[in-house]
């Protein structure tokens, strides 16, 4: 690997860095078993060089990498598609969390209200950050938007929800955080998915609802208030 670029550093008790091209492209401890099977892949390469690159060369581009005017963050996918969003800073987020407070906008409001909830127990990465599809430096499309981002967590949220849910509406929203094949795929750090609804509209559904099980079969986190935020780990 080091003929390619690729140290693996020791950074604490059994815990290591592969550096690629300056950048960190895997950080885990070694009995973590998606490390070691990581490792082991890589090393069916070590004596085919290409093979090895190659390799290297695709977790690299998976890492988000801020451009030179420091204004955009950009990687690929795992499904081979570009992306660019904004590089916020906490002001900037602090800022747009207190407008969405004082919004009269129910929706607005409710994003507001679960980026401060979760901004006590969690780093904001991102709130209504908009994910663009790039291709040769320009603007495809847009890929998505993320309402609430935190360091782990992923937050979708809905204010109301009524009986007439559209489940393949639903579904292809997620389908952007849990499927790494999804060419909209925009979790490229893998982070848990959250559901926050707000209320049920006419108490005529709740999160029985075959939609609400089936996302929660995919992985996908609920919460119906703002004191179940502080479960998550």
């Amino acid at each position: 690997m080091y003929e390619k670029g690729a140290v693996l550093v020791e950074i604490g008790e059994k815990e290591y860095a592969l550096v690629y091209k300056g950048e960190r492209i895997l950080r885990d401890f070694y009995n973590e078993k998606w490390t070691r099977s990581f490792y082991r892949e890589l090393k069916k390469s070590f004596r085919i060089p290409e093979q090895l690159e190659a390799k290297l060369e695709n977790f690299y581009k998976l890492i988000p990498k801020l451009s030179d005017d420091r204004k955009f963050w950009t990687c690929f996918n795992d499904a081979g598609t570009e992306l660019r969003w904004s590089n916020v800073t906490e002001k900037d987020i602090e800022k747009s969390i207190n407008a969405a407070l004082a919004n009269s906008n129910g929706g607005k409001l409710w994003e507001g209200e679960v980026a401060r909830e979760m901004s006590k127990h969690d780093k904001i990465t991102d709130f209504g950050n908009k994910y663009d599809i790039i291709k040769n430096g320009k603007r495809l499309n847009n890929a998505g938007d993320i309402d609430v981002g935190s360091s782990k967590y992923i937050i979708e949220c809905k204010e109301s929800v009524s009986k007439n849910i559209d489940k393949d509406e639903f579904l292809k929203q997620f389908d952007k955080y849990l499927n790494p094949k999804n060419e909209k795929y925009i979790n490229p750090k893998n982070k848990k998915s959250v559901l926050a609804i707000k209320s049920f509209k006419d108490n005529a559904i709740d999160v029985s609802h075959p939609v609400f099980k089936e996302l929660q079969k995919r992985g996908v986190i609920i919460i119906t208030d703002l004191n179940q935020i502080k479960n998550l780990r």
